[in-house]
C-alpha cells in the first residue's frame, strides 16, 4: 500500500557525529554539538573568537573547542591567562644563581642581574701583611712583624695570574718607620708615607723602586691620611701633627696638636685615627668620640661615642666603633648630625676604606664589609666575607686586594 517511508539513511550518511534525520527520499543531519556544520557535518566550525587567547597567545581552532599558543607571551595556561616565571627554570638562562639573580617580569623576559660579590682569584705570599696601597698598577704591601719590616712594591696589571716583585725595602734599612711596628701607608702624587710606631717614613714610589726621602719624625704614629698637599698624622700618646708635603720631597712638620696633654689621654680616650676636609680635621680617640678642629687646630666640638676608624666624603663622616659604623653629616662641622647607623658593621682591629661610593670596612675577627653609601643615610650591605685576619683593603678597577697577616688575598668585584 506504499504507506512505509523508506529509511535514507545509511551508515555514514552524516559525519563527525552528526545524527541522520530521515526525510522523504531524503535525509538531513543534525550537527548539533559536534563542532561541525554543513549537510552532512563535515565542516568545522572556527571556534576562535576576538579575544579567546588573552596576552597576544594564538588561537588554534580544533573541534568543538580551540587552544592557545602562548609561546613567546610570557604566559602558560588554557588561554595564557597565566604568567610564567622562567626564573624557576635554569635561573632564567641568567647564569649560576650563586652569582646572578633572575627577576620574573610580567609578560615580559626575565631581568638578570649580578649579586655583588667578592671572587677570590689569587693569593700575593706577604708574611705578617698588615696594611697596602695601590697606586695606578702597582701594589704596595707593608708587613708588621715585632722586631722588624718589609715594604713590597708589586706589579698587579694582571692581578689573576702570579704578580712580580718589583722591589723591596726590608725594616733593616730603615732607622725608623719600617723597623718597628709599622701601622699604615698612605700614598699621593707618587709620595708614600709609611706610619709606625717609630714615626714617620716618607719614600718615593713614583718608578718601579722604593726610596726613603725622609725618616726625621720620630714620633709613634698610628693612622694617616693625605688632604691635598698636607698629611695629617694621629700621634699616639699626643694628638696632631701636620706635615706640609708643597715640596713631596722634602715634606716638614707644618703643625702640631698636643690633644693629650690639653685633653689627657688614657685607654679610653686615645688619639686613633684622622680624617680631614679642606676646613676642618676629625681626630677619633677610641672611647673618646671624635674631636672636631679647625685647620689651625683650635678645638671646634666632640662628638659620637666610641671612634676607632673615621673616615669620609664631602660633607660626610664615617665612623666605626667596635660593632657598628656610623654616618655622619658634617655639612656643619660644629654640629655633625647623625645620619645613620649600620649594627654589626664595625672594626677594632682593622680599617675603613672608601672607594667613590663604596666604603669597605676590614677587621681581623669579622672579615670584610662592601658597604654601598650612595645614600649615606641609608648605607647597604653589599657583601659580607668572613676572611680571617682582615686588615686592610684597596681597590684598583675591578680588583680589591686584603691583607690577612699571612698573604694578601685578591679578589674580583661583581655587582659593584
Amino acid at each position: 500500500y506504499c504507506d512505509v517511508n523508506v529509511n535514507d539513511c545509511v551508515e555514514g550518511a552524516c559525519a563527525n557525529g552528526g545524527l541522520c534525520v530521515d526525510g522523504v527520499l531524503s535525509y538531513s543531519c543534525d550537527c548539533a554539538g559536534t563542532g561541525f556544520n554543513g549537510a552532512t557535518c563535515t565542516n568545522n566550525i572556527d571556534d576562535c573568537f576576538l579575544g579567546a587567547c588573552e596576552n597576544s597567545g594564538v588561537c588554534v581552532d580544533g573541534v568543538n573547542g580551540f587552544s592557545c599558543d602562548c609561546v613567546g607571551t610570557g604566559f602558560i595556561g588554557q588561554t595564557c591567562d597565566i604568567d610564567f616565571d622562567e626564573c624557576t627554570v635554569d635561573n632564567g638562562g641568567c647564569g649560576d644563581p650563586m652569582y646572578y639573580e633572575c627577576s620574573n617580569q610580567v609578560g615580559l623576559p626575565p631581568v638578570c642581574s649580578i649579586i655583588p660579590h667578592l671572587d677570590p682569584v689569587n693569593v700575593i705570599p706577604a708574611n705578617k701583611a698588615k696594611a697596602l696601597a695601590v697606586m695606578s698598577d702597582r701594589l704596595f704591601v707593608l708587613s708588621d712583624s715585632e722586631t722588624t719590616g718589609v715594604l713590597w712594591m708589586y706589579d698587579v696589571a694582571a692581578p689573576e695570574v702570579e704578580v712580580p716583585l718589583l722591589d723591596a725595602l726590608p725594616g733593616a734599612s730603615c732607622s725608623s718607620c719600617l723597623g718597628w711596628y709599622p701601622r699604615r701607608i698612605e700614598i699621593t702624587s707618587g709620595i708614600a708615607a709609611v706610619s709606625s710606631a717609630g714615626g714617620l717614613e716618607f719614600l718615593d714610589v713614583s718608578g718601579n723602586s722604593l726610596s726613603p726621602i725622609a725618616t726625621s719624625f720620630p714620633e709613634a704614629v698610628m693612622q694617616i691620611h693625605f688632604m691635598g698637599s698636607s698629611l695629617y698624622a694621629a700621634t699616639t700618646g699626643e694628638g696632631i701633627r701636620t706635615f706640609d708635603l708643597s715640596s713631596p720631597t722634602s715634606p716638614t712638620l707644618s703643625s702640631t696638636l698636643d690633644f693629650c696633654t690639653d685633653v689627657g689621654c688614657n685607654e679610653d680616650n686615645w688619639p686613633y685615627d684622622v680624617h680631614a676636609t679642606d676646613s676642618h680635621v676629625f681626630l677619633a680617640a677610641t672611647d673618646g668620640g671624635v674631636h672636631v678642629y679647625d685647620l689651625a687646630m683650635n678645638w671646634v666640638t666632640s662628638f659620637g661615642g666610641e671612634a676607632n676608624r673615621v673616615t669620609g666624603s664631602g660633607d660626610h663622616l664615617y665612623v666605626a666603633s667596635s660593632n657598628d659604623l656610623h654616618v655622619y653629616d658634617i655639612s656643619s662641622p660644629s654640629n655633625p648630625t647623625l645620619l645613620s647607623t649600620m649594627a654589626g658593621a664595625g672594626t677594632l682591629h682593622g680599617d675603613l676604606d672608601l672607594d667613590g661610593t663604596i666604603l669597605f670596612i676590614t677587621d681581623t675577627s669579622m672579615g670584610v664589609f662592601v658597604i654601598d653609601v650612595t645614600t649615606p643615610a641609608n648605607p647597604e650591605l653589599l657583601v659580607r666575607d668572613t676572611l680571617v685576619g682582615a686588615r686592610d683593603a684597596a681597590r684598583m678597577g675591578n680588583y680589591v686586594f686584603v691583607p690577612t697577616g699571612f698573604n694578601v688575598m685578591v679578589y674580583r668585584t661583581f655587582g659593584y
